[in-house]
């Protein structure tokens, strides 16, 4: 009886794997940036519903368009605070400021891993990731790769990990806002049930800037 119920759970679920590969195979393809895969698994999301599943009719089609938009202009109000705040840093040249400031206090390369990690990290909570990528990177990529001699993959990695975590940190944290409007938990609750995942990915940042930094030491950087 188990194993039926697990089939028959299967045979209900596949007509959602849809979803995933409408976002996948669209990107992937060519057919659709990423912006656009949403769209298109939100339609088919529609679809799915009305047509397979049944459980969705088409007066609830409204309420839903309702709560979607509430939910898109809280998070829009967020990006765009965010990109005003991209903007102030980029006009006060912060960027490279902090990339000179960072080179004459590193005079080793995990030295120069722990700072931008400390820097990215701050960067995180009022930037979306990527107008943080788009104003940290070109500064930074040279410094790391010409004078400390890090591998542009494992810089490409560590600036993503930090702008990712900055999704879930507050007071921008587009990602824990979105995550507390979509489910109706409070985002202070949200963030302490997120800190084991926070901490495990700081663990992991953590063990990514020391293998960098001995890589980079090791090959004479």
């Amino acid at each position: 009886m188990a194993l039926n119920a697990r089939l028959i759970a299967l045979r209900d679920a596949l007509p959602a794997l849809i979803i995933p590969g409408v976002v996948v195979g669209s990107i992937l393809g060519g057919f659709a940036t990423p912006t656009q895969s949403a769209a298109l698994a939100s339609l088919a999301t529609v679809l799915i519903g009305l047509f397979l599943y049944r459980e969705m009719r088409i007066p609830d089609l409204a309420p839903a368009l309702v709560r979607t938009a509430v939910t898109s202009g809280a998070v829009l109000f967020l990006v765009a605070g965010a990109q005003i705040i991209g903007w102030v840093l980029t006009y006060g040249n912060l960027p490279a400021e902090a990339a000179r400031l960072i080179q004459d206090l590193a005079h080793s390369p995990l030295m120069f891993l722990i700072l931008l990690n400390i820097l990215l990290l701050l960067l995180g909570t009022v930037l979306e990731p990527i107008p943080g990528i788009i104003l940290t990177a070109p500064v930074l990529l040279p410094v790391a790769t010409d004078v400390y001699g890090i591998s542009p993959t494992a810089f490409g990695v560590i600036l993503c990990l930090n702008m990712a975590l900055g999704l879930l940190t507050p007071p921008v944290g587009a990602g824990l806002y979105t995550a507390s409007l979509m489910t109706g938990v409070s985002s202070t609750r949200l963030s302490w049930l997120l800190t084991p995942f926070f901490i495990a990915t700081l663990a992991v940042l953590a063990g990514l800037t020391v293998i960098t930094a001995l890589q980079s030491t090791m090959t004479g950087g």
